[in-house]
């Protein structure tokens, strides 16, 4: 097993690391999570999505508006599970940006139109072509909005 380990303190991905053992972090206070070894790929890169959420009422009954445009993130390194040998490449295993944005492999988006390749990307970029690498039944956009 592997784990991400965040500090409670830290932001904009300082002091971040996967690790095979969460028993001991580095850091005082932390948020562990169990890392996923089978993401869904993005052209064979990990991705992960900031979808954007307004909360117009929580009570009586929620209310909530879920924004159709938002960020996608993709690692800069090909995804390979994790081994004890490449725990510490945050290139293949973290999408934050402000970790890969010093890697070599970093493609900025210049246009936010034309995202296609860039690290950074429209969610309906990203999703569009997940659908299209995997199939609607495996990712499905509309899917995806319904929830």
């Amino acid at each position: 097993n592997a784990y991400i380990v965040k500090p409670d303190e830290g932001a904009g991905g300082d002091g971040i690391y996967i690790t095979a053992d969460p028993s001991q972090p580095r850091h005082g206070t932390c948020v562990v999570q169990e890392y996923c070894t089978k993401p869904l790929l993005l052209g064979g890169l990990k991705c992960d999505f900031r979808v954007y959420v307004t909360v117009v009422r929580a009570f009586p009954a929620p209310a909530v508006f879920v924004h159709r445009e938002g960020l996608a993130r993709v690692a800069v390194l090909p995804y390979e599970p994790p081994t004890r040998g490449n725990l510490s490449t945050a290139a293949i295993h973290l999408t934050n940006c402000s970790i890969s944005k010093h890697h070599s492999a970093f493609v900025p988006n210049t246009d936010a139109h034309a995202d296609q390749s860039s690290t950074r990307r429209r969610l309906t970029t990203a999703a569009a072509q997940l659908e299209a690498e995997h199939g609607p039944t495996t990712f499905s956009v509309d899917r995806f909005f319904a929830a």
